[in-house]
């Protein structure tokens, strides 16, 4: 329209003259100016007239195209491209040379193919194949064209909607800018002509037009509006509902171009996304215009709606309307107010997105919107200007719709002023008695708002009484909310008070861990936004842990600060909590004792610190202070105290004020489960009452049977991690000393001097990097075949019959020579190219005590009677060197060392003697894998609850003990307690019997297949340390291993592997009988024997 000048008659008195014409003038560079704004400011495009797309495209092949005219010519007829002519190509070959004469010549090829293209398209209105061929030229529809005199009137119109009245009328707008006065006549004689333009917009018919007239008019317009027909886009019916045309820079023009050929083939969309195109009132009121009735979803955001209010009239007829999007159009009060007015009859409205716009003053119509539509569910007026009265009449219209029962649960007020109006304070309370009464909000978004900490508090003593909000968002203001979901306004004097505290901590040799990220200023404890889940905790008195009447649980998620009741449902104390996805880490007080249940997973204080530090399990605006104490005989170690709840009736003080009763705990022992963010279509809260604790609305336990929330939960096999694997590597190729005996196997083949070469030195370093790779690849495997080989020192196993069946000295676990033989002999490594005896003084020198043996715990210095773990690895490589040597004496072979030649000789060793699938690893497998087929399954665990406050839970206590190196202490059994157990039991006699010492490393060996991998077994008494979990398993196994050797010996050796010994590994017969392999046979077993008077006879015994 910029670039039509109407010719006015300048009549004195008339609407001619110089004043108007600078008027237009005016309006020309006004339009010019809001573009340049609407580009800059948020849209970042070109204004529509100043891109002619034709006229580019011509320009671009105007070379092609011999004498051909110019597109903005006088003739109006399309130009004819032809090819380039014969003297255009020869220059253009002339100039080429080299390989730029290929790429031109492409390039050349391409151009005249898109010329053709181009030319064929704006030969559109001839007649060409269907769909595009017309019969018949249709005229334009009453609303394509109009003549120039309406034209004149339309501009006008336009201008002097821009122009407030000197006295009354126009936008209220805030933001309008003033502009200098029009006489009294422009403005009558502009009401008239937008009278009637208003009417005949009402009162129009829309057109039935078939395919091809539809068509027929969008060429006709195209031509007339200087549009390129193939860029406007021919829209065609394809059977979809979505309407997408999106960031397509649609602008005015073209959506009047296709206003016939939409209407046409738009009969089914049910959803119209214009987003982002250039347009304003009046190319809006087009596309409305021609979008059917039941249109559902309707998306007009990112376009200069401000200038007028006909486009709002396009929503009287749409009662199918649900989603109406409008942010980001630069609505002022006036259009909202007309807006809201032509919504009247959209009575299946469900969302209505009005933010980034300018609206300050319309709160009465939105309130009448809030409180007439049951069905809305979303209002969003983020970015916008309201406050004072406008923003407590949306607030009163919110909560109207509450008291309704109505739908509309997600409110967004965000980056409005509230907080700085005079009337603030009334706003915080209207909000405080929304949030005290509503039960339909779920999210409300209150962030860039401005609020004080007083208007803070003022919402706080509302909102913390809420019971169905599941998310407020309110950072940017004076407060924060809580992880727990309670409103927090800013306490002033925290800060010093928390640096205080830190201080005094610091004196303790303790570290201070805090949440120092910006998680507050994003709404981190939205549990809406950022998928927090419900998260069912549980504790069973006498199987958990002791029983009690009473349990509360804490949480790292306000930083173990406020204990949480647990409802007693059933046999099981419930909690619920949201938390968000990732490690949460909770104990328990029962009773008067701070604990960690023994059926969930376990953490111990130095690693949760070091991933709290790290920002693992660590919520945001929490603060732990663990500090460090002092034991006579435990040592120095970490703990974190915590103040327990006090009970019912307890006394605490005296009358005196003096304290009776300490409230605070030591913990050093977690429970740790991990939160998986929740799924899109699961409910964010069903249980828990938010901001009520210690209410549930009732409980949801999981109908699926999970090991995460069984008995065997705490059982955590490391190996399967590589990074364990590794670590646990480090420590055995160091201890071990391998380096040298590769160095010192490969300078035994040579002669002084040439091991002196940087050759011979060069292929030590090859073959150790190489031996390196081949133990490493094969750690774990290699680790299940010590465990299964491990016993305990015979000399230290009392068989004399003294008093307790066991000695003074503290018990370790180790290959001893009796089980390195078994080893021999079932795998095969002796024979014509090593002997038993070389393996044996091999086995010598690796049980060689490590020079820095005397620093390890007493338990582990073997003085060379048993292999530990690094030295069975270096066994192994000692083996494959003597292979590897005593293969090349008996070849022949010259004394020159191959490459990488005890490498090659380990892999040997491992690939054909020792690893998979050969029979003796087999069953080692077979061993290991029966933990998950067999034991950790549903109908297991059954029968450990069902016996496990009459016999599991009184046998553990009476043979366990709580002393250990560091920390409080978990109850744990030593080996000596293990035997001393299994002596009163009166299974796998260690004393007057023939098998004893297969018997001892029977027990041993279930101790071993049943506990949990440890990283230091030298220096750590962790690993001679069975736990409850672990003392399950191996309780399991014993009654499996007894059915075996009770099935093995009725065999008669025609079933069993014994390989010619006399008495057969306990991984060989664990296997054999098949009632051990099916879960719900083994169950019937094991409660068989937790039935059994031998086991009541073992408690008995020990009290």
């Amino acid at each position: 329209m910029s670039g039509y000048k109407p010719e006015l008659p300048a009549e004195k008195g008339g609407l001619g003259g110089p004043g108007i014409k600078s008027r237009l003038q005016q309006l020309e560079y006004g339009q010019r100016r809001d573009w340049k704004y609407f580009e800059q400011g948020r849209h970042r495009m070109q204004p529509p007239d100043s891109f002619n797309e034709h006229t580019k495209k011509f320009e671009k092949f105007e070379k092609m195209a011999d004498g051909s005219q110019r597109p903005d010519s006088s003739d109006s007829t399309f130009p004819e491209v032809s090819a380039p002519t014969p003297a255009a190509v020869a220059a253009a070959q002339e100039l080429a040379s080299g390989s730029q004469q290929q790429q031109r010549q492409l390039d050349a090829d391409l151009s005249l193919r898109k010329a053709h293209f181009f030319n064929n398209c704006l030969r559109a209105d001839r007649a060409v194949d269907s769909p595009r061929k017309l019969k018949q030229q249709v005229p334009m529809s009453a609303r394509g064209v109009r003549g120039s005199e309406q034209l004149k009137q339309k501009e006008i119109q336009m201008f002097l909607n821009e122009v407030p009245r000197p006295a009354s009328g126009g936008d209220d707008s805030p933001r309008s800018p003033a502009s200098p006065g029009v006489p009294e006549e422009a403005w009558a004689a502009n009401a008239s002509f937008e009278s009637d333009e208003a009417k005949e917009f009402e009162d129009e018919e829309p057109k039935n037009l078939t395919l091809e007239e539809a068509m027929g008019g969008l060429v006709d317009q195209c031509r007339r509006a200087r549009l390129h027909p193939a860029t406007t886009g021919i829209v065609r019916a394809t059977g979809h509902q979505k309407l997408q045309l999106e960031y397509g820079f649609l602008t005015d023009a073209r959506a009047e171009a296709m206003n016939d050929s939409l209407k046409a083939a738009s009969s089914d969309v049910r959803e119209a996304l214009f987003r982002s195109n250039g347009l304003t009132e009046t190319g809006a009121a087009t596309l409305l215009q021609a979008l059917p009735i039941g249109v559902e979803h309707i998306d007009l955001s990112q376009n200069d709606l401000s200038h007028g209010q006909t486009w709002c009239r396009s929503f009287k007829k749409m009662e199918s309307l649900k989603f109406l999007i409008l942010s980001d159009c630069q609505i002022s009060d006036a259009v909202c107010k007309e807006l809201i007015e032509s919504l009247v009859n959209c009575k299946k409205l469900a969302k209505l997105d009005l933010s980034c716009n300018r609206i300050c003053t319309a709160g009465a119509s939105i309130r009448s919107l809030a409180k007439g539509y049951r069905t809305l569910e979303e209002l969003d007026l983020h970015w916008n200007l309201l406050s004072g009265d406008g923003a407590k009449a949306v607030v009163q219209g919110i909560i109207e719709n509450s008291k309704a029962k109505a739908k509309l649960h997600k409110v967004s007020l965000s980056w409005n002023p509230l907080g700085k109006s005079s009337s603030a304070e009334e706003l915080c309370q209207l909000l405080a008695s929304l949030f005290a009464e509503t039960t339909v909000l779920r999210h409300v978004d209150l962030s860039k708002c401005e609020l004080s900490r007083d208007c803070c508090k003022l919402v706080a003593e509302g909102f913390n009484q809420n019971g169905s909000i599941l998310g407020l968002h309110l950072s940017g203001n004076e407060g924060r909310v809580d992880p727990l979901g309670f409103l927090r306004p800013d306490e002033r004097g925290v800060a010093d008070q928390e640096a205080k505290q830190s201080a005094d901590l610091a004196d303790s040799g303790a570290q201070v861990v805090r949440d120092t990220s910006l998680a507050m200023e994003q709404d981190a404890c939205c549990w809406v936004c950022n998928k927090w889940r419900e998260t069912r905790m549980s504790y069973v008195s006498g199987v958990s842990g002791p029983a009690a009447e009473h349990v509360w649980v804490f949480t790292a998620i306000d930083g173990f600060q406020a204990p949480i009741k647990m409802q007693k449902i059933g046999e099981e104390f419930v909690a619920y909590v949201m938390a968000e996805p990732g490690p949460l880490r909770y104990c328990f007080q029962v009773g008067t004792e701070i604990l960690y249940s023994r059926t969930s997973q376990e953490i111990e204080i130095e690693e949760m610190l070091l991933a709290m530090r790290g920002g693992i399990g660590l919520y945001s605006a929490t603060s732990l202070y663990p500090k460090k104490v002092e034991h006579d005989t435990r040592g120095s170690f970490t703990v974190l105290p915590i103040q327990r709840e006090k009970l019912s009736g307890e006394v605490t003080e005296d009358e005196n004020g003096e304290k009776l009763v300490d409230l605070n705990c030591n913990i050093d022992i977690f429970n740790t489960m991990m939160v998986v963010a929740r799924p899109e279509d699961e409910a964010v809260c069903c249980a828990l009452v938010p901001r009520h604790l210690d209410e549930l609305r009732g409980d949801f336990p999981p109908e699926e049977w999970s090991i995460e929330r069984s008995l065997f939960a705490p059982h955590h096999e490391a190996l399967s991690i590589p990074a364990f694997c590794e670590r646990c590597f480090e420590s055995d190729w160091r201890l071990a000393e391998i380096e040298s005996i590769v160095k010192d196997e490969a300078d035994r083949t040579v002669s002084r001097e040439a091991a002196k070469q940087p050759s011979h030195v060069k292929d030590v370093k090859e073959d150790r990097a190489a031996v390196r790779e081949v133990l490493q690849n094969h750690y774990a495997e290699m680790k299940v075949l010590y465990s299964s080989l491990c016993s305990v020192d015979w000399a230290l196993v009392s068989v004399d019959g003294k008093e307790g069946g066991t000695t003074p000295h503290r018990m370790a676990f180790g290959v001893g020579i009796n089980e390195f033989s078994h080893m021999i002999v079932q795998h095969n490594l002796a024979g014509e190219v090593m002997s038993v005896q070389e393996a044996d003084a091999h086995f010598i020198l690796a049980a060689l005590p490590h020079p820095d043996s005397h620093q390890w715990l007493p338990a582990f210095q073997m003085e060379g009677r048993m292999l530990q773990r690094h030295s069975f690895f270096g066994l192994l490589v000692r083996l494959a060197a003597s292979h590897a040597r005593n293969s090349a004496q008996e070849s022949g072979s010259k004394s020159k060392a191959k490459q990488n030649r005890i490498a090659k000789a380990l892999q040997y060793l491992l690939n054909k003697h020792i690893m998979y699938p050969y029979p003796p690893m087999k069953n080692n497998f077979k061993c290991v894998q029966w933990r998950v087929d067999v034991l950790h399954t549903q109908v297991v665990e059954a029968v450990f609850r069902k016996h496990m406050k009459a016999v599991v839970d009184p046998l553990f206590a009476a043979y366990s003990r709580t002393d250990t190196g560091s920390g409080l202490g978990r109850p744990h059994l030593r080996p000596e307690d293990w035997f001393q157990m299994l002596d009163a039991l009166g299974v796998l006699p260690i004393r007057g019997v023939e098998n004893a010492q297969m018997n001892v490393w029977d027990r041993a060996w279930l101790w071993q297949a049943s506990a949990m991998t440890q990283i230091d077994e030298l220096s750590s008494s962790r690993c001679i340390e069975l736990l409850f979990v672990e003392f399950l398993e191996a309780l399991a196994r014993l009654v499996a291993l007894l059915r075996s050797r009770e099935y093995a010996a009725q065999a008669d050796g025609q079933e069993g592997e014994g390989y010619g010994l006399d008495d057969t590994s306990a991984s060989t017969v664990f296997c054999l009988d098949k009632g051990v392999l099916d879960k719900t046979e083994f169950a019937e077993h094991l409660d068989s024997f937790l039935s059994s008077k031998i086991v009541h006879e073992a408690v008995s015994i020990s009290s």
